[in-house]
């Protein structure tokens, strides 16, 4: 299992999650740097939250119509193209519209990421092929803060952000050479645990885009009222450690480096949960 998902998934995971990880700190401590107050530089990381919420659904349509494959291209695309754009940004404005499409892009190469493994994997593994991926995402979390905060006491934001865009650039010429559109197929006559038949889910996520979004909404109210608020309380709790951190070392006079060594050590406490997370995962089943 963990070898049909190296090249196809694993490895892209893991390089855009330096990325995502860098760029979740660099965001703040750039917004401080061009002269906004925190309440600024907020609202300027919130920026990528709402990029995240307005790409969920044309993200889910998109792979659906075209593949998760070109889905997850065209989100690796957009993490260079805001990358890039950062590292020449000279006021707020431009720095807010950046983090939006970084937002994008995160939200739309999660989403495609997801429903490729949903689609590979069978589902009594599905747990341990997610957790491992969690975890090199969490391991992507603490590797890109520690060295991006490094860089950017050293050269500066506009060298890690190109350096950052440079990441995101080597992982789409992977996704070009590694994942086709016929990745599916061909992971589908490995042996299992790899999955060789069209699972439940895939076939309830075309039934369910046949039906307007209000109807899923009143037909799963009650899944959405529970589980819907747990997940977004505690997103709501990540989202504002990830800001607060870079904020409040700020304002205690810490470097960007020392600031990257804080926030890389949170993301590897997270590491040592997901193994945990997965095997329950595969329990409850």
């Amino acid at each position: 299992m963990y070898r049909a998902l190296l090249l196809p998934v694993y490895l892209p995971s893991f390089l855009m999650s330096v990325c995502q990880g860098a760029a979740l700190l660099l965001i703040p401590l750039y917004a401080l740097d061009l002269g906004g107050s925190p309440a600024v530089a907020a609202i300027i990381f919130a920026c990528r939250g709402l990029g995240n919420m307005l790409a969920d659904v044309p993200a889910g349509l998109a792979a659906e119509k075209f593949g998760d494959a070109r889905v997850m291209q065209a989100g690796v695309a957009l993490m260079i193209l805001a990358a890039t754009g950062c590292a020449f940004a000279s006021d707020l404005l431009q720095l807010g519209l950046f983090s939006l499409i970084i937002g994008l892009s995160m939200a739309t190469w999660l989403l495609a990421r997801l429903t490729l493994i949903s689609d590979l994997v069978a589902v009594n593994f599905r747990g341990q092929a997610l957790s491992t991926m969690a975890g090199l995402q969490r391991f992507g979390n603490f590797i890109g803060p520690l060295s991006t905060g490094y860089i950017v006491y050293e050269f500066g934001y506009t060298t890690a952000f190109m350096l950052i865009a440079a990441l995101a650039g080597a992982t789409f010429c992977l996704l070009m050479t590694r994942v086709m559109p016929g990745e599916r197929e061909a992971a589908r006559s490995q042996p299992a645990p790899i999955s060789t038949s069209r699972p439940q889910s895939q076939d309830n996520s075309k039934n369910a885009a046949a039906h307007p979004i209000w109807q899923l909404l009143r037909v799963h109210h009650r899944i959405l009222l529970t589980g819907g608020t747990v997940v977004f309380l505690l997103t709501l709790i990540r989202a504002a450690r990830t800001l607060l951190l870079p904020l409040w070392g700020t304002s205690l006079g810490l470097n960007a480096a020392e600031i990257g060594a804080i926030v890389g050590l949170a993301a590897g406490l997270d590491m040592l949960m997901f193994p945990v997370a997965g095997l329950i995962m595969d329990q409850l089943v």
